[in-house]
């Protein structure tokens, strides 16, 4: 996790970013918040041109010394790393390592014309989130491969992938990750202000973590129920989707919708269904 992002790409290393490390994307310290979101968002933006674009950024402070969430390059940035380190895209490698041997057969980033067809379109009330609902019902959008923007999945499924985080990496009995990784990967390793969202957050590595924020006081309550705590983790989808799990509660919570609203009414609504989830567990 300490190991430098350049010493699998060394092209990143310009404008000051050679210190980033991997445990630095994680938590959301490199310092390069998303940027020009509609330019990698466009239909002429591609892979390349957009890690092109990454490698000559200079970030906004140096990398491990600030948190600012960073949605998009977020997915790009581990997407790259994994590239190299690989030579399979996220896809392929989630594929071969994940989804085939667990028998999930609706989760990719290249959906077919069927899923695309079945899926419903995303809406909206909330003027808000109009330009939103736009690009996600975008078909070249929908079929591209953006890693932290649209994986297309079920409820079911994504429930079967946390399952198999809340029993320490095994699913069904088979073992695809070492107890001591997801370990790692669901604690706690950072609470403090996050630049991008202007509030206190808890961040695994990846993850959100459950539990009450000093937000609390004047916001909807813990996205995760008001049961949840630091052990909780799991993460939500742009105004709309989430799904989380929790080892000591033995639940795992998945939720996905078409419907977009604004951020607070997304708050309470993940916070209504998390409680109402809770209710049913000793």
């Amino acid at each position: 996790m300490d190991g430098k992002l350049s010493h699998h790409w060394p092209e990143f290393a310009s404008q000051g970013k050679d210190p980033c490390t991997i445990r630095h994307v994680l938590l959301h310290q490199t310092g390069l918040a998303t940027r020009d979101a509609l330019r990698q968002l466009g239909p002429f933006a591609t892979w390349e041109g957009i890690i092109a674009r990454l490698e000559r950024a200079r970030p906004d402070f140096a990398p491990g010394t600030k948190t600012a969430y960073q949605p998009l390059n977020f997915g790009f940035l581990l997407g790259e790393l994994l590239r190299r380190v690989t030579g399979q895209t996220p896809q392929d490698y989630l594929a071969e390592h994940f989804l085939r041997p667990m028998g999930l057969q609706e989760t990719t980033w290249c959906p077919s014309a069927r899923q695309l067809e079945a899926a419903p379109r995303i809406e909206t009330r909330d003027l808000g989130q109009t330009a939103f609902a736009w690009l996600f019902n975008r078909r070249y959008l929908r079929q591209r491969m953006i890693p932290a923007f649209n994986l297309f999945s079920t409820a079911r499924e994504l429930a079967a992938f946390f399952l198999l985080l809340a029993e320490d990496g095994c699913y069904r009995g088979v073992r695809y990750l070492s107890k001591a990784a997801v370990h790692e990967a669901t604690a706690q390793h950072f609470r403090g202000l996050d630049l991008t969202v202007g509030r206190e957050t808890v961040w695994a590595l990846g993850f959100h973590l459950g539990g009450f924020k000093p937000e609390h006081a004047w916001r909807p309550g813990p996205a995760m129920g008001a049961r949840s705590t630091a052990g909780t983790f799991g993460h939500c989808g742009h105004m709309s989707s989430i799904v989380w799990a929790d080892r000591a509660g033995e639940i795992v919570f998945a939720f996905t919708c078409n419907g977009l609203l604004s951020p607070g009414d997304a708050a309470l609504r993940w916070q209504r269904l998390a409680d109402l989830a809770w209710s049913a567990v000793p």
